[in-house]
């Protein structure tokens, strides 16, 4: 695909790509999860993994909806629903009973993303359940890779802020 025909598709919305109450971008396939990580080389890809129907899922994407404009120079948000798109639930052991998760990626790699909690491949609604605590996260993980580093190390950051 020509990279004018993947802006259309991941940059701007189409008649094609749909947005949710809270202006998060849906990825409705494989495919387009695939694209967004290889497309968006300037920002970290913040991909959300939840079942629409969870209410849970409609908490995180409200919190990142609203934050989203004022992180556009550092993330591109979207949403995947992991009924619909069932092709990285075992890869990125997704588990719906655990509730949502953000799972990050800058250039083309995955970045962790350790808040203490033992599981650094995504951060879920539990571990952070404020507006700030997401920006934080996400300008954490925005500035380590951008430096180069596959790991944003949160923990003390987390524990200082709930202390």
């Amino acid at each position: 695909m020509m990279p004018s025909k993947l802006s259309s598709q991941l940059g701007k919305t189409t008649m094609a790509e749909t947005r949710d109450e809270h202006g998060l971008r849906h990825l409705k396939s494989a495919y387009q999860v695939k694209q967004a990580v290889l497309y968006h080389k300037s920002t970290v890809v913040c991909l959300r993994f939840g079942n629409m129907a969870d209410e849970t899922t409609s908490m995180l994407d409200h919190i990142l909806g609203s934050i989203q404009p004022m992180l556009a120079n550092h993330a591109s948000i979207f949403a995947v629903d992991t009924d619909k798109v069932k092709d990285f639930n075992d890869s990125f052991e997704i588990d719906e009973f655990l509730g949502p998760c953000v799972i990050f990626f800058y250039r083309e790699n995955h970045i962790q993303v350790d808040i203490g909690s033992g599981d650094n491949t995504r951060v879920y609604l539990s571990d952070a359940r404020s507006k700030q605590e997401w920006i934080n996260i996400i300008e954490r993980v925005a500035t380590e890779s951008s430096r180069g580093r596959g790991i944003a190390n949160m923990a003390e950051f987390m524990m200082n802020v709930r202390a």
